[in-house]
């Protein structure tokens, strides 16, 4: 059979309890003074971050939000002025005359409701105007 040594350090006596409590209060005493207070400081240095970075992220939906606000403000107030140069043009159409055949020199000089203002394409028209003519 097979004879079992028991060894000494694992018997739990009063001199072993003692030494373990001493070494583990010194072990604890250190952590405590060299490695806990740094890990707590950077915890709630981490803390203060993450609240920090959250209310930042709600300021920026709130911007968000407003700028997504003006810009439909915007985009509306573009369709109502692209919708009402349509009807402008529209009825700009209506009021011109469907071809240059119908109109005069005369007309061009003397009706200046759909004539154009610059000499250069009144000139334009006139020339226009002659090469149907020839034609």
């Amino acid at each position: 059979m097979f004879i079992l040594e028991i060894n000494p350090l694992v018997l739990p006596d009063i001199g072993l309890v003692f030494w373990n409590t001493i070494a583990f209060v010194v072990l604890l005493v250190i952590l405590g003074k060299f490695a806990w207070k740094p890990m707590l400081k950077a915890i709630a240095d981490r803390e203060n971050g993450i609240e920090e970075a959250l209310l930042r992220a709600d300021k920026m939906k709130a911007e968000i939000a407003t700028m997504q606000n003006e810009n439909e403000a915007l985009l509306a107030k573009a369709r109502e002025e692209r919708a009402t140069l349509i009807k402008e043009a529209k009825a700009f159409n209506k009021d011109y005359p469907p071809n240059y055949t119908e109109i005069t020199p005369k007309d061009i000089y003397a009706d200046t409701s759909y004539a154009p203002r610059d000499p250069r394409a009144k000139a334009e028209i006139l020339y226009k105007l002659i090469c149907r003519w020839l034609a």
